[in-house]
C-alpha cells in the first residue's frame, strides 16, 4: 500500500509544480518571454560638458578719465628775449658811472638785460595745458596732455591714442 500511495503522489506533485510560478531562469535570454522586442543596447552616458570660461575683450587703448589737473609748460627760448635784452640792459647801463665805471655799467647792464630778457621770453612762451589721467581697461595708466577739455572730465570714458584723448562711444 505503502508503494501504491507513493504512486500517486507523484503525478499529483507533478501537476502541482506545473501550478507554481517557474523557476527563475539562469539566464536573461531565457527568462523573457518570446512576445517582447529584444532590449536596447545601452546607451554610453555622455561625458559632462564643461563650459569654456568667457574670455572678456580688452581694449588696450580704452580707459576712464581718473583725474585732471592744470599744468604749466615752461615756454622756450628763441634767442629774440636775450638780446633784447641785452640792448635794453645795455642802454640802461650807459647812463650810469663815469669813464672805466660807465663801461663797467654798460657791461653788467647788457648781462642782466640778457638774462632778464631770456626769462621774460619763456614766461611770455609758457602755456597752460591739461594733465589727463586714464585708468585703462587692461589696468595701466597712461596720462596726455590737452590743450582743450572739449568737454571731457573725470568718470567719462575715452580712448587713448598716442598724446590725445578722444570720447568713447
Amino acid at each position: 500500500m505503502k508503494t501504491r500511495y507513493a504512486l500517486t503522489l507523484i503525478p499529483a506533485l507533478f501537476l502541482l509544480s506545473a501550478c507554481d510560478e517557474p523557476a527563475p531562469a539562469a539566464n536573461a535570454a531565457e527568462a523573457a518571454p518570446a512576445t517582447t522586442a529584444p532590449a536596447a543596447a545601452p546607451v554610453p552616458a555622455a561625458a559632462p560638458v564643461k563650459p569654456k570660461p568667457v574670455v572678456k575683450k580688452v581694449c588696450a587703448d580704452c580707459g576712464v578719465i581718473s583725474s585732471i589737473r592744470e599744468v604749466k609748460i615752461e615756454g622756450e627760448g628763441t634767442g629774440m628775449g636775450a638780446v633784447s635784452g641785452a640792448a635794453a640792459g645795455g642802454a640802461v647801463g650807459n647812463q650810469f658811472g663815469k669813464g672805466d665805471g660807465k663801461t663797467a655799467m654798460t657791461v653788467v647792464g647788457v648781462l642782466a638785460g640778457a638774462a632778464a630778457g631770456h626769462y621774460a621770453e619763456k614766461k611770455i612762451r609758457e602755456e597752460t595745458v591739461y594733465r589727463v589721467s586714464v585708468a585703462m581697461d587692461d589696468g595701466r595708466t597712461r596720462s596726455a596732455d590737452l590743450k582743450e577739455l572739449n568737454g571731457m572730465g573725470v568718470g567719462m570714458k575715452v580712448k587713448v591714442s598716442g598724446n590725445s584723448v578722444y570720447p568713447r562711444d
